[in-house]
């Protein structure tokens, strides 16, 4: 997850792109359902490290979960959407 930015990041990005930005928002909490697959998530991958599974890869997937659980659930992390277009020429 090292490679999220901030909202005036993204902007800037799609208009470097050639694009204008016509829209953008968030969801005002109707994303919330995709908290509840996180958290459900990293149960069931906690129930796997519990089964024996300890390989590297899957303790760092774990903990990435985990953190985006946390950083979403205590407001750190948030998802908008964008919406843009080409410019008429």
């Amino acid at each position: 997850m090292h490679s999220l930015e901030c909202q005036s990041t993204y902007t800037r990005l799609l208009r470097e792109a050639g694009l204008e930005v016509t829209e953008f928002e968030g969801f005002d909490g109707k994303d919330m359902d995709n908290l509840k697959l996180i958290e459900n998530s990293y149960r069931n991958l906690t129930t796997l490290w519990f089964g024996g599974r300890k390989t590297p890869v899957f303790l760092r997937l774990m903990d990435g979960v985990g953190r985006l659980y946390v950083a979403w659930r205590d407001g750190y992390f948030e998802t908008r959407r964008y919406c843009a277009q080409k410019p008429e020429s």
